[in-house]
């Protein structure tokens, strides 16, 4: 008599993103006791460099979540780098002409959301490949920015504004918020379970229900440590975590985040079954135009001003990076968030590791773009294994 196969209690986890976290976990703690052995202690594993981590990557990771939602379309963004670069900028002239800050912030936000317009408009009404536009935005973007600051440093002489990217929440406070962080974070988990029952979809196993609760705790109670034990939380972490959470909101709860994973993943059923791609398409593009200006005044801020050939150099391929390393498919439709915050931050850890330890640049650069290559190859081994 043939014997019904059990189902496993492992079908409704995504390895894919467990395995980048272990990852993470594994570097971080291999780090730690290598240049534990080098110096003879644990300076990498400390709360100040931990969150001296977290701050570097600010910028890519505002950006990196609009990345996340244009390669879920199956398209990419080689221009947000140079969008960086002359939205920094802008900002900065209009505030050093004596331009308030709470207007000088929507103004630029304006020009980041008309360079997604642009954008979209080629990608969506000629479907000229995003490859070739952003390509062009690419060089546009930095050109514009080089003219209109005349080739220069530009400051916007006002403290406030440059030091807001190194303001910390006190630390009371800071503890506080992490612990409402972590409240919310468990009731909504309670919530989307009932509603998996509700909706007769198999939920998770009881035990996979506790780890989740159990790593869930960890996590942000290695947060608390971290920001506490060190400054407090950074102003700028407070804003990407609003960002990501937003763009979690719309991929998770949103018909808009259906139709986005639809039209990644069949261009053609999405167009059959009454999506208006373009549309779609174009609205990515306004998404990650907008969160390219947040992410230049992010860097003008962190610089204390923008100069023009270097502010946000290399950032759309560090953002693309994190995306990859993520688990979102270059083909599209398959991919989230959530994983793309585990890619950010693993690459945010190997890239601070290799520093402390003496890594030259170039050699960091070239590991890396392996990386990125590995994970683009297990990305396409993956898709291809569930065909």
């Amino acid at each position: 008599m043939e014997q019904t196969r059990k189902p496993s209690v492992l079908k409704n986890v995504d390895l894919k993103q467990y395995g980048i976290l272990l990852a993470l976990i594994f570097l971080t703690v291999a780090f730690a006791f290598v240049y534990y052995f080098k110096s003879g202690d644990f300076t990498f594993f400390s709360p100040e460099n931990l969150s001296n981590i977290v701050g570097q990557v600010m910028v890519v990771g505002v950006l990196s979540v609009g990345m996340t939602m244009v390669i879920l379309v199956a398209e990419i963004n080689l221009g947000v780098g140079s969008v960086v670069a002359l939205t920094g900028v802008s900002v900065c002239l209009m505030i050093r002409s004596g331009m308030p800050v709470a207007a000088a912030v929507p103004l630029t936000l304006l020009v980041g959301a008309l360079i997604g317009v642009w954008n979209g408009f080629w990608v969506s009404r000629f479907r000229i490949h995003s490859f070739i536009v952003t390509l062009g935005m690419l060089v546009i973007g930095r050109g514009l920015a080089q003219i209109i600051s005349g080739r220069q440093n530009v400051s916007p002489n006002y403290e406030p504004f440059t030091d807001f990217f190194f303001t910390y929440i006190p630390k009371v406070p800071s503890a506080i918020i992490i612990c409402l962080a972590f409240v919310a974070w468990l009731v909504l988990s309670f919530r989307a379970s009932a509603k998996r029952r509700e909706y007769g979809f198999e939920p998770l196993p009881e035990v996979l229900e506790i780890l989740k609760m159990v790593l869930g705790f960890l996590v942000f109670a290695f947060l608390g440590w971290i920001f506490c034990g060190a400054y407090g939380l950074p102003a700028p972490f407070v804003i990407w975590v609003i960002v990501a959470l937003l763009g979690i909101f719309v991929l998770d709860h949103t018909s808009f985040g259906r139709y986005l994973y639809a039209t990644g993943g069949n261009l053609q059923a999405a167009r059959l079954s009454g999506i208006n791609v373009a549309r779609i398409k174009w609205t990515v593009f306004i998404i990650a135009g907008v969160l390219s200006a947040i992410a230049g005044i992010l860097a003008a801020s962190r610089e204390g001003g923008a100069t023009p050939g270097n502010i946000g150099k290399l950032n759309e391929l560090d953002a693309i990076a994190a995306v990859v390393i993520g688990g979102t498919s270059l083909l599209g439709g398959v991919g989230h968030i959530r994983g793309t915050i585990l890619g950010l931050f693993l690459l945010a850890v190997l890239a601070n590791g290799m520093s402390i330890l003496g890594m030259p640049q170039d050699w960091q650069e070239v590991i890396k773009g392996v990386i990125i290559i590995l994970a683009a190859w297990f990305d396409v081994r993956t898709k291809a294994s569930r065909r």
